[in-house]
């Protein structure tokens, strides 16, 4: 039975925040509001999300 060879794909690469971006977004939330508090708290702990 003869192989097949698999087509090579190319890899799409997808920009993201720069460590600047990400301290801008994370100063607008303040914790006057649970609302606040929580998205903060969601962008400060998601480079620590190693899922791939």
């Amino acid at each position: 039975m003869a192989r097949t060879k698999l087509l090579k794909e190319d890899k799409t690469v997808i920009s993201t925040f720069t460590d600047q971006e990400i301290a801008k977004i994370i100063e607008a939330y303040d914790f006057k509001t649970y609302l606040n508090a929580r998205n903060k708290v969601i962008i400060a702990i998601q480079p620590l999300d190693v899922r791939n």
